[in-house]
C-alpha cells in the first residue's frame, strides 16, 4: 500500500505546479522548509524518497516530478511532467493555433541543427510562411519572449534552444518525432543538443560540454573516449557547485522583470515565508486575461496554475458532468428553488457522486473532499 501525502508533500507538490520546474538547490531547500513548516522528520539526504511519495499519489492523474539535467551546466532540475500526453498539446490551452505552430517549427530548426540552436532571423523567416495565421515581426518577437519566460525556451544574443523544461517534458516526444535527429550523449546517454563532436567523420560521437569538462578533467592528452583520435576542441571547465547554487539564489531573487515570470518566482518565494492559501482556477480566457492577470500581481494573490488538461486534479469536474447528466431527464424549471431541490435529491441518491470525490487520492489544493464536500454546501442555494 502506498504510503498518503502529508502536507509537507502538498506545500512541496503546491510549488511545483506553480512553478513548473526548479531546480535541485531550490528543490533541497524547499523540501527542508515544507517538512520543518508541518513539522515533518527532515533528513537532507532523502529528498529522493520525498518526491517517490509524491510521484506514487500522482500515478492516478498521469502526473510526475521527473528529474532532468541542464545541457548548460549540467545542474539537476526537477519538473512536474504531464505523463497522460506526450506531444506539444499539452501546450494547447496556453497558447494559439498558430503559436504553436511556431513553437514547433522552432524545435524543427534547433533538432536539426548541429550545435542545437536556431537564430532569431530564421524564427522570424519561419513565421511569415505559417499555415494557421502569419505572424509579423513584432508579435512573433512578443511569442518567443512568451516560451522564454515560460520556460519553454532559452534565448542568448538572438540564439534560441530548448529549455531544461522542455526537454524534460517532451523527451519521450523529441525521441519519437526526432528519433533521426537526436544524438546521445557517449557519456551520460541522454539527449544531447548543445555539445562537441568528435572531428573524426567515421566516429562523430557527440558529448555534452558539461560531459566534456568531466570527462577530460585533469588530462592534458585528451583523446576521444570512442576512436581514440585527439579530441581538437578547447576543454571546458567545470562550474563549481557553489557557483551553481548562488547561480540559482539569483534566479529566485531576481526574476525576469514579467508579469508571467514574476508571478511564477513571487510563487516559489511565497512557498517558503507563506502560511496562507494559493488561489487555484482554470484556464478559462476570462481567467488568463490580462485585465486578470495585472490585479492578481496588484493585490499580491498568490495563484497556483493548473497544467493544461488535467481535470482529475479537481473531482469536482467529474461531479458537474455527472450532476448535469442526471438533471438531463427531469423537465426544465425555472424556479431557483426546485433546481436546488433537485440538485439535492440527485446529490444524496447518487453513489457515484461520492465515489467522485472520495476516490480522488490527495488533498492538493488544502481542502478535505471526504468532508468538506457534502450536501451542506447546497444549503445556501435551497434556502
Amino acid at each position: 500500500m502506498s504510503r498518503p501525502m502529508g502536507d509537507s508533500h502538498k506545500r512541496f507538490l503546491q510549488t511545483m505546479m506553480s512553478n513548473g520546474i526548479i531546480s535541485s538547490v531550490q528543490a533541497k531547500a524547499l523540501h527542508r522548509h515544507c517538512c520543518e513548516t508541518h513539522g515533518a522528520h527532515f533528513l537532507p539526504d532523502r529528498l529522493e524518497e520525498f518526491i517517490d511519495v509524491i510521484n506514487t499519489n500522482l500515478q492516478p492523474m498521469f502526473m510526475h516530478i521527473r528529474k532532468g539535467t541542464s545541457e548548460e551546466d549540467g545542474a539537476q532540475h526537477y519538473a512536474l511532467v504531464n505523463m497522460a500526453e506526450t506531444d506539444i498539446t499539452r501546450m494547447s490551452s496556453d497558447y494559439a493555433d498558430n503559436e504553436l505552430e511556431l513553437f514547433r517549427k522552432t524545435m524543427d530548426l534547433i533538432l536539426d541543427s548541429e550545435n542545437g540552436t536556431a537564430s532569431s532571423t530564421d524564427l522570424l523567416n519561419c513565421a511569415d510562411r505559417l499555415q494557421t495565421k502569419k505572424m509579423k515581426k513584432k508579435e512573433t518577437e512578443h511569442v518567443l519572449n512568451k516560451f522564454v519566460q515560460d520556460k519553454w525556451l532559452n534565448e542568448k544574443q538572438g540564439e534560441y534552444t530548448l529549455s531544461t523544461r522542455c526537454i524534460i517534458e517532451m523527451e519521450q516526444y523529441i525521441r519519437t518525432v526526432y528519433q533521426d535527429l537526436i544524438r546521445l550523449c557517449h557519456v551520460c546517454h541522454n539527449i544531447v543538443l548543445q555539445g562537441q563532436i568528435c572531428e573524426n567523420p567515421e566516429c562523430a560521437i557527440k558529448m555534452h560540454y558539461h560531459c566534456v569538462a568531466r570527462y577530460f578533467k585533469g588530462r592534458t592528452d585528451p583523446h576521444c573516449p570512442s576512436c581514440s583520435d585527439f579530441w581538437a576542441h578547447e576543454i571546458p571547465e567545470i562550474q563549481p557547485e557553489s557557483q551553481n547554487q548562488s547561480s540559482s539564489a539569483r534566479d529566485v531573487a531576481a526574476p525576469a522583470p514579467s508579469t508571467s515570470a514574476t508571478r511564477r518566482s513571487r510563487s516559489f518565494t511565497a512557498s517558503l515565508h507563506w502560511n496562507s492559501n494559493l488561489f487555484q482556477h482554470d484556464d478559462a480566457p476570462v481567467h488568463k486575461a490580462s485585465s486578470m492577470k495585472t490585479w492578481c500581481v496588484k493585490v499580491g494573490v498568490e495563484e497556483l496554475e493548473c497544467p493544461a488538461q488535467s481535470p482529475d486534479l479537481n473531482p469536482t469536474e467529474h461531479l458537474w458532468d455527472e450532476l448535469e447528466h442526471r438533471l438531463h431527464p427531469r423537465p426544465p424549471h425555472q424556479h431557483q428553488r426546485l433546481i436546488s431541490l433537485m440538485l439535492l435529491s440527485e446529490w444524496k441518491n447518487s453513489s457515484v457522486l461520492h465515489r467522485a470525490l472520495t476516490s480522488t487520492p490527495l488533498n492538493t489544493f488544502g481542502m478535505n473532499w471526504n468532508t468538506d464536500c457534502t450536501p451542506d454546501l447546497l444549503t445556501n442555494i435551497s434556502a
